[in-house]
């Protein structure tokens, strides 16, 4: 055998980036789908850190506003505001404005009694904002490589933050139960208010479905790139913090505003609060105080680098038509229609949500609360018949509730499937696995406090004065 290489595949073995055109190079940069993937590009070859340097604003605006783009819509205009940020332009006149923008690119679907007018001109600044510093003004390199080396930090955290609670309800501790019919009696006839029964529980066997989906990842980058925005917004305008000015901003989570019922469900909040969460239990090692101009969010656990696991695409959200034939497929950043044929192109309306978009995998899901806030909600204020009424989020929180998708839950056994029917013996289920996870304390609390209110009912209507 001869022990020579063949001289083709010696060749084959040298090729690398650096020996690719440059309009070559360029072409490939432009059409990366996300930043984390621009930033490791550029830090495995000199080439195109020389070609990014001279054609930043290019490659950085073609990432963001590529229609193949990984990146959710609201990601990418915060990315944008960052930018402009970072390049010294005022592009908030108070701190009402940032508001309005955080809402619009984080609750698109939440009604916050916001004024909506005013956000879509606010969103078109924007957009207009850096467009003009793209052709105009462009910013320096320097700037948008900075940008891009968050967008590396944040993509890490992402990981990070998501290993973090998935940790949590895969430990052996996660023992959420089962309220097992055969041992509790469950009559719907039954008038005694739900905080008034003990059941007894089995052990839930729940499934693991694996690595995140798009949509649970999307909500923990949004949060982080939220949290990044709001701490370089307090530096970059330091009257926000006087209280004279009728609000004071400190901390991310003032920018969010707190709904004052149940009736508006405010997920992005949880959403921020859970990442905000994590990011606390890095305790921020010295080495990584902040230096420089800019915020810096902490740094991960020493040793974490990623978690090994590739961003997945979104669930395609498959429009539609009764037939049961797609005629849209709808992706993160651009819709493909399809042709009707001869027999339905009179046919008028929106076609109808596909099944794999209800389970809060499609990327239509980010739009709006989860399906597990809007349940925890119903919990809280008996829209379910509680026998927890007025639960708080937070021992959910510390389980990434606000983040996973509908399908993960279902696994887990807290959320009904597409096609159970509604009953009020599933309704005790549910409520019961809910209930079954809180800290005995708090559970015990919560009945006891609801079980005095019964009693001080059922003392003063047969005492009420009637006039």
């Amino acid at each position: 055998m001869d022990s020579k290489q063949d001289p083709e595949m010696e060749v084959q073995s040298r090729i690398s980036l650096e020996d690719l055109a440059p309009e070559t190079l360029l072409a490939i940069m432009t059409q990366l789908t996300d930043l984390d993937s621009l930033y490791t590009l550029i830090m495995a070859s000199p080439k195109a850190w020389r070609l990014f340097n001279e054609y930043a604003c290019l490659i950085t605006e073609s990432v963001l506003s590529s229609p193949d783009s990984l990146l959710a819509p609201g990601i990418q205009q915060f990315i944008r505001a960052l930018i402009l940020m970072r390049n010294s332009q005022e592009l908030f006149a108070c701190p009402d404005d940032f508001v309005y923008f955080i809402h619009k690119h984080m609750a698109k679907n939440t009604d916050n009694g916001l004024k909506y007018d005013d956000l879509d001109n606010l969103t078109a600044k924007i957009t207009a904002s850096l467009a003009t510093a793209i052709t105009v003004d462009k910013p320096p390199s320097d700037i948008l490589w900075s940008v891009v080396a968050t967008a590396r930090h944040i993509s890490v955290l992402t990981h990070g933050c998501l290993e973090f609670y998935l940790a949590r309800i895969r430990s052996p501790s996660f023992t959420p139960k089962y309220l097992d019919s055969t041992r509790n009696c469950i009559d719907p006839g039954d008038p005694t208010p739900p905080c008034m029964l003990d059941f007894e529980g089995t052990p839930l066997v729940t499934a693991d479905i694996g690595q995140p989906s798009w949509v649970e990842e999307t909500r923990v980058s949004r949060a982080l790139w939220f949290v990044q925005l709001a701490h370089e917004m307090i530096l970059s305008a330091p009257q926000w913090r006087n209280p004279k000015n009728g609000a004071e901003f400190k901390k991310p989570q003032d920018f969010i505003r707190e709904n004052v019922n149940h009736s508006v469900i405010n997920g992005p909040a949880e959403e921020a609060k859970t990442v905000i969460v994590y990011l606390e239990s890095l305790k921020t090692q010295p080495e990584t105080k902040q230096k420089g101009p800019y915020y810096r969010l902490p740094r991960p656990l020493k040793g974490y680098s990623d978690a090994g696991w590739v961003t997945p695409l979104p669930e395609l959200q498959q429009q539609e038509w009764e037939d049961g034939h797609c005629y849209r497929l709808v992706y993160p950043n651009k819709v493909i229609e399809l042709d009707l044929p001869p027999e339905m192109e009179g046919m008028k309306g929106e076609p109808s949500r596909a099944t794999v978009a209800r389970w809060d995998q499609t990327c239509a899901a980010i739009d709006g609360p989860s399906t597990n806030i809007e349940y925890w909600a119903g919990l809280s204020s008996d829209m379910l018949s509680s026998p927890i009424i007025g639960v708080t989020f937070t021992s959910y929180r510390r389980l990434g509730f606000a983040l996973w998708d509908r399908k993960r839950m279902f696994f887990l056994g807290f959320i009904p499937g597409l096609y159970e029917t509604w009953s009020f013996e599933k309704i005790a289920q549910y409520n019961f696995a809910w209930e079954s996870i809180l800290p005995a304390e708090e559970a015990r609390g919560l009945k006891e406090a609801q079980r005095a209110r019964a009693r001080f009912n059922e003392y003063l209507w047969p005492n009420e004065i009637m006039w």
